[in-house]
């Protein structure tokens, strides 16, 4: 009886209406939640964030000014390029590309360590004198300027032995030092070098024996990494220590960085801590862990 009345009253046509109208609701509502889940909105603070990214660098304000200071010709280019990327990013997360790929996985931590490096950067305050004198006082020897060269050289690819004796005689005497010894690599004639550069290239050892050679003379061999050279020094201005003062903005620099590299670290740690890291016996008993 009761399932008669049901059908009875499903014929009315007041009742139909009020299913239809039901039956419509929830399908814009399920409609309006799929076009949220798809819409891709292009505003200010997408396209800010956006080129934060793009510039690997997280100062909202300043990319706020550059992003009001482009013509609407630009402002369409760099939109569409946001619309562009969303949809691919959204479409390969879809489709799990996300999820067993390394590539994309190191990108996420790359992202992450940018945002904690921003963050850090802005949690610093300002560097104090009294930092600088102690950084100055700590790292001497690296902040010390060293030795720099005007140079010119003859390259014997084998041991000198008898022909070194010749060639440096002859060097001597005023013979056209270009035309003597083996063809060299690099440079056989060097202008204001750094001792680290002439280090780089030709070894410690030779940029050490520099500092014993007399000036205005040819002297050798001296040896490399590459063989044996005659070198007459032009020049050779040794290496000094700045004052404070004009070492002072590079200390800053370094302070500063190492501030974000240490506040990075400690919210990296922070992050760490909010898992549970669990090792099995094998690698427990190995690494101490």
């Amino acid at each position: 009886m009761a399932t008669s009345r049901a059908r009875r009253a499903l014929r009315e046509p007041l009742v139909q209406l009020l299913l239809a109208g039901v039956l419509l609701f929830g399908a814009d509502h399920l409609v309006d939640r799929a076009d949220a889940a798809d819409a891709i909105v292009v505003d200010e603070d997408a396209l800010v964030r956006f080129l934060q990214y793009r510039h690997r660098a997280f100062d909202a304000p300043r990319f706020r000014e550059r992003l009001d200071a482009l013509s609407g010709e630009e402002l369409a280019a760099l939109a569409d390029e946001y619309v562009e990327e969303e949809a691919l990013v959204r479409k390969g997360r879809a489709l799990g590309l996300d999820r067993n790929d390394y590539v994309a996985r190191r990108r996420l931590v790359t992202q992450m360590e940018y945002l904690l490096e921003a963050e850090s950067g802005q949690d610093a305050g300002p560097i104090t004198d009294a930092e600088v004198a102690r950084y100055y006082a700590r790292h001497r020897d690296t902040l010390a300027t060293g030795s720099r060269y005007d140079l010119r050289h003859v390259y014997l690819r084998q041991a000198p032995g008898s022909v070194g004796v010749d060639v440096l005689a002859r060097l001597r005497a005023g013979a056209n030092w270009r035309a003597l010894g083996d063809r060299f690599a690099y440079e056989r004639e060097w202008r204001d070098a750094a001792e680290d550069r002439l280090a780089d290239t030709f070894g410690a050892e030779f940029a050490e024996a520099l500092e014993t050679l007399p000036v205005g003379i040819w002297s050798g061999p001296v040896t490399s990494k590459w063989g044996a050279h005659f070198v007459i020094l032009d020049e050779r201005t040794s290496g000094s220590m700045p004052t404070v003062e004009l070492a002072a903005p590079g200390i800053r620099d370094a302070i500063a960085r190492e501030r974000v590299r240490v506040a990075k670290d400690r919210k990296i740690a922070g992050v760490l801590a909010e898992y549970d890291i669990v090792y099995d016996d094998t690698v427990r008993r190995k690494s101490g862990r």
